[in-house]
C-alpha cells in the first residue's frame, strides 16, 4: 500500500469516527467528539519527542529501533490526525503523506513549532510535524507510509472500526 493510499484511509477511519455516535469505550470517539486541542497538541509534542528520542538511544520499548520508531512515530501522527479531523479539515487541506515524503526527501530534521490553536495555524502544524516525521523516517530507514499502515493495523484490533476500514478500503 503506498503512503497516499495508507494515510488517506487512517485518515478516513478517523472522519467515520467523528462523524459517527460515539463509541462507548473508545478515547479516540470521545476526543473527536470532545476534542481538547490544548491537550492534543501536548501530546504530539511529547510524542515528538520520542520520536527524536529513539533515533537518539534515548528512548526505546522493545530496543529495536525501527519498530520503536513507527511506534512512536504512529503516536506523533495519531494526535496529529485527530486535530485535523477534530477541526473539521478535509484531507486535501492537509496532505499528510506529501508532506512526510517531503520531509523524507530533504531529510528534515527541524524540530516543529506546534499550534493547534486554529485552523490555519493547524494546516501549517501538520506540515512543519509530518515533514519532521517524513526526516525522522529517513535517518530510521522507515517508509513514511508505515507510520500509516501501522495506525490501520492496531485499528483492526478494534471491532467497532471494521466497517471503516470497510468503507477505506483496507478490510
Amino acid at each position: 500500500m503506498d503512503s497516499e493510499t495508507a494515510y488517506r484511509a487512517a485518515y478516513g477511519v478517523y472522519e467515520w469516527l467523528r462523524d459517527n455516535p460515539q463509541v462507548e469505550g473508545s478515547g479516540t470517539s470521545r476526543n473527536l467528539k470532545f476534542p481538547d486541542f490544548a491537550l492534543f497538541g501536548r501530546r504530539l509534542s511529547d510524542e515528538l519527542d520520542e520520536v527524536r528520542g529513539v533515533l537518539e538511544g534515548r528512548h526505546a520499548h522493545t530496543g529495536d529501533l525501527k519498530n520503536d520508531f513507527v511506534t512512536e512515530a504512529h503516536q506523533a501522527w495519531y494526535w496529529l490526525a485527530l486535530a485535523d479531523v477534530a477541526t473539521g479539515l478535509q484531507y486535501d487541506r492537509v496532505m499528510p503523506h506529501a508532506h512526510a515524503e517531503s520531509g523524507y526527501e530533504s531529510s528534515d530534521a527541524d524540530y516543529p513549532f506546534i499550534n493547534t490553536t486554529g485552523t490555519q495555524e493547524l494546516i501549517g502544524t501538520t506540515e512543519r510535524c509530518m515533514r519532521f516525521i517524513g526526516g525522522m523516517c529517513r535517518r530510521a530507514g522507515v517508509s513514511t507510509g508505515d507510520i500509516a499502515v501501522y495506525d490501520l493495523e492496531e485499528m483492526k484490533e478494534r471491532a467497532y472500526l471494521h466497517e471503516a476500514l470497510k468503507e477505506a478500503g483496507y478490510l
